[in-house]
């Protein structure tokens, strides 16, 4: 019963004449949950003249509601993205504190983190080594396959912790315990 809907003149000095607005829902495992709400204001002719006798039509809410559906997909992307960076920020933290020096590596056995322990035990800066490959730090270039081998052997995926050497920046080799 909106008078924008019902075509009437303009009820308030602001000039909308038709809106048209569509809920943003999110689809879950438990149901739909509205997250916003997309406004459309003053359909216009084609004289770009806004107009109370110009609705909006059947297949104008069908386009925005597609419009709608993009949207809620791209506020959920940007929440993802949000919540991922809050883990990252996190782990970075939690490494950073760690008193034993952390070199973590990807699938493909490039360091992604290396905290300021690890740091001070090779004398190579994070920005020298993160994105290389772990297996040039290692004695044997093999060792890391030796250790990926093992922890994919072991039940929970821990290994068992065990002594190997790592190259330090000024070539000494380093006795360390992966753990």
């Amino acid at each position: 019963n909106h008078p924008a809907r019902r075509g009437d003149e303009p009820h308030t000095p602001s000039g909308i004449c038709s809106t048209l607005i569509l809920p943003l829902k999110r689809h879950g495992g438990i149901g739909e949950e509205l997250i916003g709400l997309l406004r459309v204001d003053n359909k216009r002719d084609r004289d770009g003249q806004a107009s109370p006798q110009i609705g909006f039509s059947q297949e104008d809410e069908w386009i925005l509601q597609l419009f709608a559906n993009a949207a809620v997909v791209a506020i959920e992307d940007t929440r993802m993205v949000a919540r991922l960076q809050e883990q990252s920020d996190y782990l970075d933290r939690l490494i950073a504190s760690l008193p034993n020096g952390v070199i973590a590596v990807d699938s493909e056995g490039r360091i992604t983190k290396y905290n300021h322990q690890a740091e001070q035990v090779l004398q190579y800066r994070a920005d020298e080594v993160v994105g290389q490959l772990v297996a040039s730090f290692y004695e044997s270039p093999s060792e890391p396959r030796r250790i990926g081998a093992q922890l994919h052997a072991s039940p929970d995926c821990r290994g068992e912790s065990y002594g190997t050497m790592i190259r330090s920046k000024n070539g000494d080799l380093i006795p360390i315990r992966l753990a």
